[in-house]
C-alpha cells in the first residue's frame, strides 16, 4: 500500500517505495479454502453435474461459462473455481466504440455489498447479480 494518509487521491509524490503492508487485508470466510475438498477434480465434477450442453473456459483463471440455447434464447451460468471480487460477462455492441465495449450489455455478480476500498465488500450482505449497459458515449465511459 502506498498511501501516506494525507489525502484521498493517489499521488506518487506522496508515496514511498516501502513495500510493507500498512493495513492487513480484510478477512474472508472459508479462506484459505479447504484444499482437500476444493480440487480441480471436484470443480470438474461440479461442472459436469450442471444441465448445460455447451461450455467454454474464460481464460486460465478458473471461470467457465455454461449455456444452452432454447427457442432463440441463451440460458447460461458462469462458475468460478476460487475467490472473487466480481464476475462479469458481456456481449459486444457491434459497431460500438472500443471494439464494441461502448453500449455493451453485461451481467455482473458481486459477493456482497457496500464496497469500501478499505474493507472490501461487506459479506454479511447477500451477493447480487445485476444487468448493466456500458454507456454508448465514449465521453461518459473509459
Amino acid at each position: 500500500q502506498l498511501w501516506d494518509g494525507s489525502h484521498g487521491d493517489f499521488y506518487p509524490g506522496c508515496a514511498t517505495n516501502d513495500t510493507e503492508i500498512a493495513t492487513p487485508f480484510p478477512t474472508l470466510p472459508n479462506y484459505p479454502r479447504d484444499s482437500s475438498s476444493c480440487t480441480n477434480t471436484s470443480f470438474a465434477e461440479f461442472i459436469s453435474s450442471m444441465p448445460y450442453e455447451n461450455e467454454i473456459n474464460l481464460g486460465a483463471g478458473g471461470a467457465v461459462f455454461l449455456w444452452n440455447v432454447s427457442d432463440g434464447h441463451v440460458h447460461g451460468r458462469m462458475v468460478f473455481n476460487g475467490l472473487l471480487g466480481f464476475l462479469a460477462v458481456g456481449l459486444a455492441n457491434v459497431g460500438g466504440d472500443k471494439n464494441g465495449m461502448h453500449g455493451a450489455n453485461i451481467i455482473m455478480a458481486i459477493p456482497g455489498g457496500n464496497y469500501s476500498a478499505i474493507t472490501g465488500f461487506d459479506l454479511n450482505i447477500d451477493p447480487s447479480i445485476q444487468e448493466f449497459q456500458i454507456s454508448r458515449n465514449p465521453d461518459e465511459s473509459s
